[in-house]
C-alpha cells in the first residue's frame, strides 16, 4: 500500500510524485509470488466450509494461472464475485462487465479490477446476451492490448440473469 500525503501532493512535483508512486506500486506488485499466495488462502480457507462464490473464485484465479491466462472475465450484477477475484490476487488483470453504473464505479475501488459497463441492449435468449458480453469484453482486451489471438481467458458467469448465480467458469481461447 503506498500513501499520497497533502505535503507530497501540494509540492513542486505532485505529477511527479505520483509517476514515482506507480512504478514503486507496480514493481512491488510484481514481486509477489502469487502461487505461494493463492496456495495459502487456499490453506486458510481448508479449514472451514466455504461458499459457492468462495469456491469458484479461488478455482478460477488458480486455473489462470495454470493455463498463463490473459485475463479474467466476470459478468457481475453487484460486483462481488470480481471483488472475491481480486482477493485471490491473480496475476492477470480482472474484466468485470456490468450493466450496473454504480456498480462499475465500486468495483474499480479493487485490486486488478477494469470495470467495463456494458450499455447495449439486452438479448431476449439468456445464454445469447452473456456470450454478447464475454464477446464485448474480449474485444475490450484486444483493444487494449491485454490479450491478443490464441490467448487464454478464465469467464466467470452465473446460470441464470440476477445476483447470487454466480456458479459457472471456463476457459476461452482468443480467436
Amino acid at each position: 500500500c503506498v500513501m499520497l500525503s497533502g505535503e507530497t501532493a501540494k509540492g513542486k512535483f505532485p505529477v511527479e510524485a505520483v509517476q514515482m508512486m506507480h512504478k514503486i506500486a507496480r514493481e512491488a506488485e510484481a514481486a509477489l509470488f502469487h502461487e505461494t499466495l493463492i496456495d495459502a488462502l487456499k490453506k486458510f480457507q481448508s479449514h472451514r466450509a466455504v461458499d459457492r462464490e468462495v469456491a469458484i473464485a479461488m478455482s478460477t484465479v488458480e486455473a489462470s494461472v495454470h493455463v498463463h491466462a490473459a485475463a479474467i472475465i466476470v459478468l457481475t450484477t453487484s460486483g462481488y464475485a470480481a471483488h472475491l477475484l481480486s482477493a485471490f490476487r491473480p496475476k492477470c488483470p480482472i474484466i468485470a462487465v456490468t450493466r450496473n453504473i454504480r456498480c462499475a464505479r465500486q468495483v474499480h475501488l479493487y485490486r486488478g479490477i477494469h470495470p467495463i459497463y456494458y450499455h447495449l441492449q439486452r438479448k431476449d435468449e439468456w445464454s445469447e446476451d452473456m456470450d454478447a458480453r464475454i464477446e464485448f469484453a474480449v474485444h475490450y482486451l484486444k483493444r487494449r492490448s491485454f490479450a491478443e489471438v490464441g490467448d487464454a481467458v478464465v469467464c466467470v458467469t452465473g446460470w441464470r440473469s440476477g445476483s447470487g448465480a454466480t456458479n459457472t467458469m471456463r476457459i476461452i481461447k482468443i480467436e
